[in-house]
């Protein structure tokens, strides 16, 4: 049986005194695109960012790969292979698109070839999965459209060589038209083999392109399934994501 590319087992989180996360535990596998969802306050991206370090644990371990990467610093597990599309996007305002790209560069790790994943990501990758960022090569990141960002931080993100992408909110606030971009990029890097954990509102969308989907609900995992699964009944999982 495969490892798990990531796995986060019985994880309590919280902030101060306040817990957001209760047991909360699911798995990504090697070439696996799997959704995060859940109403607002749910606890997605206190997932995310335990994920990442950012937030410490109280229980549980989270794994890569089967190492154990629990209380390690952000920019380790980062380095581990996962790479991070940031709600709000946070790029360098003051740096241009290209700057922005550069700054995080970081080769593939050695244990990967990226030959399943279409080779290693270089600018001219970038630019080619996103034509708009190449055309805005030297503007400057507060000179970008809010969706132009956004294909900045995925860019961007890509530029890590990521085993694992993850998006938090990976449309949000986008008008329809950059929405399209945003899911046909991607569909063009689930199409790469590339793991994805992806959180977004967009359930339609999110069907597309998944293969599986995790359900939260105060903090805990309260229903998880494939896109067939889904599909043949969606309320099982749509009465946790209504307001």
């Amino acid at each position: 049986m495969a490892t798990p590319l990531v796995s986060l087992e019985n994880l309590d989180t919280g902030y101060g005194g306040a817990q957001v996360l209760f047991g909360l535990g699911f798995e990504v596998m090697p070439g696996e695109v799997v959704t995060l969802m859940g109403r607002n306050g749910m606890g997605k991206t206190t997932t995310i960012r335990t994920l990442f370090g950012l937030l410490a644990p109280r229980e549980g371990r989270i794994r890569v790969r089967g190492r154990d990467m629990t209380g390690m610093a952000p920019h380790k597990i980062a380095a581990s292979g996962l790479g991070y599309v940031p709600e709000g996007r946070q790029i360098f305002p003051r740096l241009s698109v290209e700057e922005n790209l550069v700054a995080t560069a970081r080769a593939p790790a050695a244990r990967s070839t990226k030959a399943d994943t279409g080779g290693a990501w270089t600018l001219d990758r970038v630019y080619a999965a996103f034509p708009r960022l190449k055309e805005r090569r030297g503007n400057l990141g507060t000179q970008l459209s809010g969706g132009e960002q956004q294909m900045l931080a995925i860019g961007r993100a890509l530029m890590t060589n990521p085993e694992l992408l993850v998006l938090d909110e990976a449309t949000e606030g986008l008008a329809p038209v950059i929405r399209g971009e945003i899911w046909t990029a991607i569909e063009a890097l689930r199409a790469d083999g590339l793991s994805i954990l992806v959180v977004d509102k967009n359930i339609d969308a999110l069907m597309r392109i998944a293969d599986r989907h995790v359900v939260i609900e105060g903090g805990r995992v309260v229903w998880t399934g494939t896109t067939a699964t889904l599909a043949a009944d969606r309320t099982q999982a749509t009465r946790f994501l209504e307001v």
